[in-house]
């Protein structure tokens, strides 16, 4: 697969590093986080450290990217899959994404602005809104998933897997029934 056209890309949103050997591809962003001063600075290295451990335990080696080279000689050389992995970053400077610590309520993800806004009982898991009775989820893992482009509205980038053309909604979101809308949380 050397057609490839980058195996280390830096965008506005991420840092993609694909590594062609072990079949892996590591997207890393760097986050900043801006406090109010609500918060004390020991609670606030422990919400980072509980951010970091959440989203790498629910989301790496989760999923995967199948590259097809149709210009392969031998078919098993066609498909190959890569696993992909996440890395957050916390930085003071030159960041991907701010992350605002709110209080608790509703949080969000503001793709064009590149704003995570985030309360401190994130890192623990939630009931939703028209999930499923018993499902519980991790905020700061769903919110994460927009960052790296589930969100409405978007229109992803090629090495997403995705054609310059398409628009990616909220597929991550819960249906009660085929004939109800999605409940947004």
């Amino acid at each position: 697969m050397d057609w490839l056209l980058f195996k280390h890309k830096e965008t506005s949103r991420m840092t993609i590093d694909i590594d062609m050997e072990n079949r892996a591809v590591l997207i890393t962003q760097r986050w900043r986080i801006v406090d109010k001063g609500n918060n004390s600075s020991a609670s606030i290295e422990h919400f980072k450290r509980m951010v970091v451990s959440t989203i790498q335990t629910i989301w790496n080696r989760r999923c995967f990217i199948n590259l097809i080279d149709k210009n392969a000689i031998k078919k098993e050389d066609r498909k190959k899959s890569f696993r992909l992995d996440f890395k957050i970053r916390w930085v003071t400077s030159n960041e991907h994404w701010k992350v605002y610590v709110q209080p608790p309520g509703r949080s969000s993800v503001l793709w064009t602005e590149r704003k995570i806004l985030l309360d401190v009982y994130d890192v623990t898991p939630q009931e939703k809104c028209g999930a499923p009775d018993g499902l519980m989820q991790y905020p700061v893992a769903h919110e994460f998933g927009h960052t790296i482009g589930n969100t409405r509205g978007a229109f992803p980038s090629l090495i997403m897997g995705f054609s310059s053309i398409s628009v990616i909604t909220h597929g991550d979101e819960y249906r009660v029934s085929t004939t109800q809308k999605n409940h947004i949380r």
